[in-house]
């Protein structure tokens, strides 16, 4: 339960600095002819991007056994998505800086076939962080489910043991007086 949902948390925080990195993309390329301002959103980006390569880096280093072996195929897809952006976006950043792309319009068609491409991660995110999410959920359920019986059988059990005590605390007097009984009435006959 705990190595699935830790990895549903790292993999929605993966989604999350996918989501910031998209929308510095825009805020940069809204301030394409402000210099100064884009290079602010540009650095945010830079800094975005590299977080979320440090994270899917960490999947596939897999240092606390928590990657299954398909979450790091989904992580290598991921890195080739998260570089077909990084790449396509550089690309815009240069057209942008020599003057080529000057408006917004012109930035977001040169991007377009990058974040086409970012929507593997995107999307991955978002369903890896779910599944990973209902794995934990599951397991609860069947950790849950056997502590039930366990609870049940603990419970029939200490019923028994207390019906146990009863019949000894009545048997045991009863087989200790009665041969007395019989001696005394013996003696006394």
């Amino acid at each position: 339960i705990d190595a699935d949902f830790g990895a549903s948390v790292e993999i929605a925080r993966i989604g999350v600095e996918a989501q910031k990195l998209r929308r510095f993309e825009k805020e940069y390329l809204i301030y394409a002819g402000m210099p100064i301002s884009r290079e602010k959103y540009f650095a945010e980006w830079k800094s975005a991007h590299e977080r979320i390569k440090a994270m899917v880096d960490g999947i596939l280093e897999n240092r606390d056994g928590k990657w299954s072996a398909e979450d790091a195929v989904r992580a290598r897809e991921w890195l080739a998505s998260l570089k077909a952006y990084h790449d396509g976006f550089s690309d815009v950043v240069r057209s942008v800086e020599s003057g080529r792309l000057v408006t917004t319009l012109q930035g977001n068609e040169a991007v377009r076939d990058a974040k086409d491409a970012f929507r593997v991660l995107l999307d991955g995110t978002a369903q890896g962080g779910d599944q990973k999410f209902q794995q934990a959920l599951k397991s609860g359920q069947a950790i849950a489910t056997r502590f039930r019986i366990v609870n049940i059988v603990l419970g029939v059990a200490a019923l028994a043991g207390v019906v146990l005590v009863s019949l000894s605390l009545v048997m045991v007097p009863a087989s200790i007086s009665r041969p007395i009984e019989v001696l005394t009435r013996s003696a006394h006959d």
